[in-house]
This record gives C-alpha cells, structure tokens and sequence, in this order.
C-alpha cells in the first residue's frame, strides 16, 4: 500500500538502544520579536552566529541543533494572562517566550521521509531535515526529512525503519513518505556541533 503524504514532524519514539526514556523537557528561549512560527515536534536551532543565547526553527540548511520544540508558554500581549501553546504563532508575546524542547543527545525519533523513499539501505546514514508546512488547529509540525547520504554534519542519523503493523500508512519502505526513525547526529550536546560552533 503506497503511503500518505502528512509529515507530521519529529515524534519521540523513545531513546537509541532501547532503554525506557526518561529525560525531561529542557527550557530553552525565543525572542518575542521572532516572526517565525515553530510548531510540536519541528527541529529547532540555536542562533549561533549572532549569540544570543535564543533558538529559532531550524531550516532545510541547518546542521547544528539545539532540539526538538515541543510547546511553549508566553505573556499574551493581546490576553494580558500567560498562554501555554503547542506552538509559538510567531508574535503576540511580551518579553521572550519560553520553548521546551527534547535535547537529549539519545533520544530517538520517527519522522515522514520527502517525495522520494528512504530505503532500507540507508541504515546509519545521516539526513537533512525540510521545513514543510505546520498545522495553526493542531500546533503540529510539518518538517520531514530526505537526501540520505554520508555527510557528517548533517543534523540526524537514520536507526531505523516503521513497518509494524504491515499496510499501514508509512511502513511501505519501497514508496515515497515512509515513515524511519532518527537520532540527533550534530546537536548541541555532541562533538559535531562543538566542531563547527
């Protein structure tokens, strides 16, 4: 059965090695005047070359990551009261808004592959993520990943493939949008970011 095109982001499946997962939410900052909308489960990246400490979302050029965004919460300039989000809408915030991302360098997550399959064969290579387009009613994410290839600054390494329960959408490997599983490959708490930082 070929599968659907619905990315739907990066997706906490867990850690590499397949021990129970108990890391927490890290906090991390986005500047209120940030005009670019982060959604549940987009890769998010520091802002290395002006340091100043924020992250924004990451782009189909990213290497270096600081995370998976998994909701915020911000002063509402329009509500006056403190809104929790699924995602940052890109305004509306009075002072910088806090983001909670997954960080930890062993956390293992499923994502959509692009308009071309990522084969079996692709095993431990690494791979670019690509922006897509989120979901404003679900706060979810629309980032996938393609263009699996050997290159070692790129973001995450493919560990895995979906294929249970047969027919399913996403665990065909032979079309387009299967569904693989990821680690982070150069994020901030491994030595390729520290390579290039």
């Amino acid at each position: 059965m070929a599968n659907t095109n619905a990315a739907f982001g990066f997706s906490p499946d867990g850690t590499v090695g397949g021990g129970t997962p108990n890391f927490r939410l890290s906090r991390r900052l986005i500047a209120s005047n940030y005009g670019t909308k982060i959604f549940t489960g987009d890769a998010v990246s520091p802002t290395i070359s002006t340091s100043t400490g924020y992250i924004v979302q990451a782009a189909a050029t990213t290497t270096a990551l600081a995370g998976i965004f998994m909701g915020c919460k911000y002063l509402s300039t329009s509500q006056g009261r403190q809104v929790w989000s699924q995602y940052w809408p890109g305004a509306d915030a009075t002072g910088d808004v806090t983001a909670y991302v997954i960080d930890n360098p062993d956390a293992q997550f499923v994502v959509q592959a692009g308009g071309t399959a990522i084969p079996f064969a692709a095993m431990n290579q690494n791979v670019q993520l690509n922006v897509g387009t989120g979901n404003t009613l679900t706060g979810r994410s629309g980032m996938y990943v393609e263009n699996p290839t050997t290159t070692a600054t790129l973001p995450f390494t493919i560990v895995g493939f979906v294929q249970d329960p047969p027919g399913v959408n996403g665990t065909d490997i032979t079309t387009a949008y299967n569904w693989v599983r990821v680690t982070f490959n150069n994020e901030i708490f491994r030595a390729g970011y520290l390579a290039i930082a």
